[in-house]
């Protein structure tokens, strides 16, 4: 284990010493609000009140951070090593990136910046070029970029700061994902297929965009729907059958033989039958299978009401403690094997008293006076 440094608490490792010194907060031995990387009493506390010998104030800015080089703290460093990556030959950046270059040097979490460009080669290498005018600064650059997973958060901080014209990338995933997804598929099926989706889903997906209704799980759904879609005419083929000649037995060997997620084809069915590419058949709606059920404040208002002697009658007692459902769901019952062993321990009972039978709340009611 690698010892960072020797506090008055005791030697203390690498990461504990990262842990310490990153705490920000009020200290409560002299009531600032300054790093607290010491102990008073169990809680953090600044150097001066736990006594240790070590300054953390940055020698550039003056911040008082977990130092990142000799002396300087993560922002300065941060603000380094953007200018030698963005800066040209006359040490100035391009005004066309220095909206970027703000954004990443003003951020609050300064040491994640420096992560995200150590770890991301991709985004390094894109950010230089398109300082130095090697790549253009379009959407285009980032759309045929080989690798452009890696460069996504780049591109949306340029679209955040007015570098890049506002387009909603769930809309581009979606179509880019459709054309992956259809590669490979039978011709006519792809082709019905890509008409289904653009025609349906792509159409909805710009309508709520249009309207800043555009959530990440509109783009799921179209996503599934799309893939359940396939799936099911991968399944007419399977059969022996084309689109247009597909039969009800064929629908309801879908539905009967695979999960509930089948049903999530029953859009793409309708719009087939409405414009001919499917015959008239039967998809039906699917309707999940639930209980109405009482939350646990309910039930214990319940309880808290059938307890209580003056409100109620015992008649009335009886037939309301009997129909309180269980904590345990009834169509859940708890299962323990016949030959096992309880593990739980047996308490003994704080009072004595003698157990009477178990009576039917109606015979409570018919002897009640």
């Amino acid at each position: 284990m690698r010892f960072a440094t020797t506090w008055p608490e005791g030697t203390i490792c690498r990461r504990c010493y990262q842990r310490a010194a990153r705490i920000h907060g009020t200290c409560d031995g002299c009531g600032r609000h300054r790093l607290l990387p010491g102990l008073l009493d169990g809680t953090p506390c600044c150097v001066d009140c736990a006594g240790i010998p070590k300054d953390f104030h940055c020698t550039r800015c003056g911040r008082e951070d977990e130092p990142v080089r000799i002396g300087l703290c993560a922002h300065c460093c941060l603000t380094d090593d953007l200018t030698a990556l963005l800066s040209d030959s006359t040490g100035q950046i391009s005004p066309a990136v220095m909206p970027i270059f703000a954004a990443l040097t003003q951020q609050t979490h300064a040491r994640s910046a420096r992560t995200w460009l150590t770890v991301n080669p991709h985004a390094t290498g894109l950010l230089r070029d398109l300082a130095h005018g090697v790549a253009p600064l379009e959407h285009a650059t980032f759309i045929d970029h080989p690798e452009p997973a890696k460069v996504a958060f780049l591109r949306e901080l340029c679209i955040e700061h007015g570098l890049l014209e506002p387009v909603h990338l769930d809309i581009e995933r979606f179509q880019t994902w459709l054309a992956a997804k259809i590669a490979g598929t039978e011709p006519a099926d792809a082709r019905l297929i890509t008409q289904y989706a653009r025609w349906v889903h792509l159409n909805r997906l710009q309508r709520l965009a249009a309207t800043d209704a555009l959530k990440k799980g509109s783009f799921l759904s179209a996503k599934q729907s799309t893939t359940v879609s396939l799936e099911f005419l991968q399944h007419v083929r399977a059969a022996g059958l084309s689109p247009t000649t597909c039969t009800q037995a064929c629908v309801d060997e879908w539905l009967a033989t695979g999960p509930t997620t089948r049903t999530l084809a029953r859009g793409f069915v309708r719009w087939a039958i409405a414009h001919n590419h499917l015959p008239h058949l039967t998809f039906p709606y699917r309707v999940a299978k639930t209980e109405p059920v009482i939350s646990q404040q309910q039930r214990l208002d319940h309880i808290a009401r059938l307890l209580d002697p003056p409100q109620q009658s015992r008649c009335r007692r009886a037939r309301g403690r009997a129909a309180v459902p269980p904590l345990r769901p009834a169509t859940r019952p708890h299962r323990r094997h016949a030959t096992r062993p309880d593990p739980r321990p047996r308490h003994r009972p704080l009072c004595h008293f003698h157990p009477r039978p178990p009576q039917h709340p109606g015979t409570v009611c018919r002897d009640h006076p």
